[in-house]
């Protein structure tokens, strides 16, 4: 169970319907569900559905500008796989 939204407005000291917008959000990407007279309720399968919608933004709006950038800087992939491997290695010391 997650928090109420009348408990998140008041703790993140925001407007009532800013909480319910984002819980709808939420809710329309099916990340949680609403118990009538429970409560919030985050999906078995959220993590995987949060995943694949960001993947779904970067894919669709972030990705396009790198490569843009690549291609007008005229920088080898060879050189982006090199940095990539290596700021895994530098930050994601578990993998």
């Amino acid at each position: 169970k997650i928090i109420s939204i009348r408990e998140l407005a008041v703790s993140m000291e925001v407007n009532l319907n800013t909480i319910q917008r984002a819980y709808d959000f939420l809710q329309q990407r099916e990340i949680i569900t609403n118990k009538r007279g429970i409560g919030y309720f985050v999906e078995d399968d959220a993590m995987e559905r949060i995943l694949a919608f960001r993947r779904e933004q970067f894919m669709e709006n972030e990705l396009p500008v790198f490569l843009r950038n690549i291609y007008l800087l005229k920088i080898d992939l060879e050189e982006i796989k090199t940095r990539f491997e290596q700021f895994v290695k530098d930050n994601f010391k578990n993998n």
